[in-house]
């Protein structure tokens, strides 16, 4: 007989409701019961969410890349990249818990080889981390007129023919016009 008394009740099944009672009997048998219920804790999440579709990139610029994935589950998500597979020294990312994510690059070097893995992790801390992939931003725009280095020349002018010839600083389409005036009248592509 004694005032406190503790019975551990063991494998119970986790999110699960039990009813229980208690019977209580003094030395002069008097007796009383007290019922209830209660729910046992749901068990620990131990698994890590799975990605289910990417990493991929879905847009890239000369500056920027956005890498986008899917998770099997909530998690916040993180883009480690860099210029060296073995060193990818650069992370952006948010915290958010969500499945879909979308993490953009920024103050990229144009026409540059990028690598990149993605690391998500869950609410009890289960972590997914992707293979590496590769991306090549786009070389930057080109902001500047072509130049004439040299010419134009005619040359090998014949009774109906005459060649005309230039030369740029870049590659580029040309056209000329030519006619008996300044009015032209006639173009070649």
């Amino acid at each position: 007989y004694e005032t406190t008394q503790n019975i551990l009740l063991t494998n119970l099944i986790s999110d699960t409701e039990y009813y229980y009672t208690v019977s209580i009997v003094d030395r002069s048998e008097n007796d009383t019961t007290a019922s209830d219920l209660f729910t046992t804790d749901a068990a620990p999440d131990t698994t890590a969410p799975t990605i289910i579709e990417g990493p991929y990139v879905i847009d890239r610029a000369h500056e920027k890349a956005n890498i986008k994935w899917k998770l099997s589950e909530a998690a916040d998500g993180y883009v480690y990249f860099g210029e060296d597979s073995l060193d990818l020294n650069s992370y952006k990312g948010v915290d958010n818990d969500k499945k879909t994510h979308v993490v953009i690059l920024t103050n990229l070097n144009s026409g540059t080889t990028y690598y990149y893995n993605v690391v998500s992790t869950d609410l009890s801390d289960n972590s997914v981390t992707s293979s590496i992939g590769s991306f090549i931003t786009k070389n930057a725009p080109d902001l500047q007129d072509p130049v004439i280095l040299e010419g134009p020349n005619v040359f090998g002018i014949t009774n109906n023919s005459a060649t005309i010839k230039w030369k740029t600083d870049e590659i580029s389409d040309s056209k000329i016009e030519y006619g008996t005036s300044t009015a032209y009248g006639s173009v070649l592509i």
